[in-house]
């Protein structure tokens, strides 16, 4: 078995990258529920344009979701995932095992707290679940 390149689909590696972009969209904006997580993080979307951070934040979610959509369409393939229903169960178990766990330790000790571990990672909760589900059904 090739780890690297096997049969993978790369259009819809490519366009399920997009769904964490789409996602967060609306997530990080202030249509959305971003006011929630401007106060979280104790800033303002002033401070944050006038740093670059929005450039800086869409390219550097683009280059992670293709790294994550390219995983995931790979761990489907080993894990043999069948069905939407077990992409959603693959993608729940990497979430939890791999996500959320390793991510909470950061959040402890350098100070951003719970309730933006639990906001950033609840984006994670329906991003990782949803792009494994689609590229078990879109192979």
């Amino acid at each position: 078995m090739d780890l690297w390149t096997s049969d993978v689909n790369y259009l819809a590696v490519a366009l399920t990258a997009l769904l964490p972009m789409l996602l967060g969209t609306f997530w990080y904006a202030t249509f959305g529920f971003g006011r929630i997580w401007l106060r979280l993080i104790g800033r303002t979307l002033e401070e944050i344009s006038a740093e670059g951070g929005a450039a800086k934040g869409y390219i550097s979610t683009m280059v992670g979701a293709l790294v994550l959509s390219y995983g995931l369409a790979q761990l489907t393939r080993f894990a043999g995932s069948e069905s939407f229903v077990d992409g959603l169960v693959l993608g729940l178990w990497i979430w939890v095992g791999a996500i959320a766990t390793t991510s909470l330790g950061v959040y402890v000790f350098a100070g951003p707290g719970l309730r933006l571990w639990a906001f950033n990672n609840a984006y994670h909760l329906v991003a990782v679940p949803l792009m494994a589900a689609i590229l078990t059904v879109w192979k």
